[in-house]
């Protein structure tokens, strides 16, 4: 027999709700920033659309937790738990980072420690090292991970005399030092990378082995920072 799908999609089940309760509840928990335009039911019992002009999220009978863009997100607290859950599992021990193929650049004492994962190109890369670099009290450790374009001048800071200051000139003022032509930890820094799911420039890692894409606020990353202390 065959099921008639489309049919089935078409006609939700009529679940018993309050749709103006509903309503009132994600106009509740979003201090009325968000004002339903339409409450309706869906296929899932006790999971409701949410239509705000021509947007669409799903809640629960509450109006208070929602599916926003795919993370479950307390409207009250502003918290995602879905962020908070994927940032748990890709999580990494510091000491697990291939810290023998980064440039370590020392700036100071050195005891907060970040690992940027990072492109010669990227413009949000560059912002962020820049603003690292500033620090006077830091440990970075840079990992390359160059585009086919900029690899030429992740090469030469690479094989360049002295690296970390060959990196860094590169990073914060786009000059590429140096020869190449040597041996690099390149390509071992992009698998160990791919194996991750570092997909994008930049990614950081901190002493805590939580992770961030992309660029943080400098007011986060500086918070971020300032916790960032291996043990002794």
């Amino acid at each position: 027999m065959r099921i008639a799908y489309a049919a089935l999609l078409a006609v939700p089940p009529a679940f018993a709700a309050d749709f103006a309760a509903i309503k009132a509840g994600v106009m509740r928990a979003t201090g009325g920033v968000i004002a339903p335009d339409e409450v309706r039911a869906t296929a899932v019992e006790s999971l409701f659309e949410v239509r705000v002009g021509t947007e669409l999220m799903y809640v629960d009978e509450t109006g208070r937790y929602a599916m926003v863009e795919g993370h479950l997100v307390d409207l009250a607290s502003r918290k995602d738990f879905t962020q908070a859950r994927m940032d748990e599992i890709r999580a990494v021990r510091f000491s697990s980072l291939p810290l023998e193929h980064a440039i370590k650049i020392v700036r100071g004492k050195g005891s907060r420690v970040v690992a940027l994962f990072e492109d010669p190109e990227c413009v949000y890369c560059q912002k962020v090292h820049k603003f690292l670099d500033a620090q006077t009290d830091v440990t970075i450790y840079a990992f390359p991970i160059p585009t086919t374009s900029s690899r030429p001048a992740a090469e030469a800071a690479w094989c360049a005399p002295d690296r970390a200051a060959a990196w860094t000139r590169l990073m914060t003022r786009g000059e590429a030092t140096g020869a190449g032509g040597c041996a690099t930890s390149i390509d071992a820094v992009i698998d160990w990378a791919r194996a991750r799911g570092i997909n994008g420039t930049p990614t950081l890692f901190f002493a805590d082995g939580s992770r961030v894409d992309g660029a943080p606020d400098p007011r986060d990353l500086l918070a971020k920072l300032n916790t960032s202390r291996l043990s002794k």
